[in-house]
Parts: C-alpha cells; sequence; structure tokens
C-alpha cells in the first residue's frame, strides 16, 4: 500500500462551515478534525482539537452559518476539543467520495488552516492514488507532500510535522543531538540541513513540541 499526504487549497465559497469559521483568524493555529462522521444525507459530526485561542474560534463557530452545534469537550489554556455538527458541504462531499474510491481510504486527522488550506493523508494503491490526486488537482490548488510506502506506527508520529521538520529531526539524530550525553549541537545539525543554527533549533524546537502535542493530545479518549 502507498501513502500519500495532500494539502488543498480552496476559495472562499468552497470552505467548510468549520473552516469558514476557522479562516482568516490568527487566534487558532490549527483545528485538527480527529474523528468525523460520514454521513452523505444530512449534518455531519466532528471532534476537533484547536491549538491557540479557542475562546476566539468558539466565538467564530456561535456565528457561522452551517454550524448546526458546538460544545466544548475538554479545554486547558492554548488547547480544547470540540464537538461540532455541521450542516453537509459540496466539497467536502465531493473530496471524500474522490479520496475514498476503490483501494483508497482516507485516515485521520485532517488539518485545518487559517490561510484556507486544509492537509489529509490517504492511502491505497498507488494508481487509485495517482488516479484521485490527478482528478482533484484538476479542479483545485494541490500539493502532494508526502507519498511512499505506508508506515502506519511512523506516520501516526509523523503526520503532524513539516518536511522541513522532519529533515532536522534526522539530522539530530544521525548527528547524535539526542543522544545521552549529547554529541552534537544547533550547529552541527545546521550544517547538514545547510541553514543557520537559529534555523535547525527553530525547526526542533516546533518538531518537538509537535511529537509531545501528539502522543499527549492523541490519547485523550484512552
Amino acid at each position: 500500500m502507498k501513502f500519500a499526504r495532500v494539502q488543498v487549497s480552496l476559495r472562499q465559497e468552497q470552505n467548510s462551515p468549520i473552516h469558514t469559521a476557522l479562516a482568516d483568524t490568527e487566534a487558532s493555529d490549527t483545528v485538527r478534525v480527529r474523528y468525523g462522521g460520514f454521513n452523505e444525507d444530512g449534518p455531519r459530526t466532528y471532534v476537533c482539537s484547536v491549538t491557540g485561542e479557542n475562546g476566539v474560534l468558539e466565538t467564530r463557530l456561535e456565528a457561522t452559518e452551517g454550524i448546526l452545534e458546538h460544545e466544548i469537550i475538554h479545554r486547558r489554556p492554548g488547547y480544547a476539543l470540540f464537538y461540532v455538527v455541521s450542516a453537509l458541504h459540496e466539497y467536502e462531499l465531493w473530496l471524500q467520495r474522490l479520496f475514498t474510491q476503490e483501494s483508497l481510504t482516507m485516515i485521520p486527522p485532517v488539518d485545518l488552516r487559517t490561510d484556507r488550506r486544509f492537509v489529509f493523508r490517504i492511502i491505497g494503491r498507488s494508481d487509485d492514488l495517482q488516479r484521485a490526486v490527478g482528478d482533484a488537482g484538476e479542479r483545485l490548488p494541490l500539493d502532494v507532500e508526502r507519498v511512499g510506502d505506508y508506515n502506519q506506527p511512523d506516520e501516526r508520529v509523523t503526520a503532524s510535522l513539516t518536511n522541513r521538520q522532519i529533515d532536522a529531526v534526522e539530522a539530530a539524530l544521525e548527528t547524535g543531538y539526542y543522544a545521552s550525553p549529547r554529541e552534537s549541537t544547533t550547529e552541527d545539525v545546521a550544517s547538514v540541513l545547510g541553514c543557520a543554527p537559529s534555523t535547525a533549533a527553530e525547526h526542533l524546537r516546533k518538531a518537538e513540541a509537535a511529537l509531545v502535542r501528539t502522543v499527549f493530545e492523541s490519547d485523550m479518549f484512552e
């Protein structure tokens, strides 16, 4: 089986109600749809995690057309879990059908960004993946961020990282940055990456924060 991480950009009228509530606000970094219903005949239900100022998103959800119901399941500073009931949306349904045909399946989470982009992950046979990506690319700006053989444990851990953050962590491991005692510095990591030490340090800091959130927040219901 093959795996792909795909980024899609939407125009305002193509946004789902949840994405509309998030778009054009800097209060929340990312809304991550962790669980979602696939009802094709009526309202859809979601469990979404929010990093950032979640009170602003709560206000936006209340004011956004198409959000039928929402409830905060869990909240702490800088993080919240929302249960959301949303009206069915044309483009969301089209993408779901496209990327669940033949051997394909979409795997959570789906990341909704404030700049009207969202990132999702799919697995399936190579020919089915290529066909679906090609069909979607004819209608929407689309970028395949990552592709390869599917490895569930690896993707579960790295799904929240950018490609550059993955490169930084791999360089840190190779140079002994995470050894005990530490065998390298951010300067060594930067040399491998071909960037400034401050940039390497920032990549590592953001990667570490994302990995910690993935480990502890993904098990919220277990």
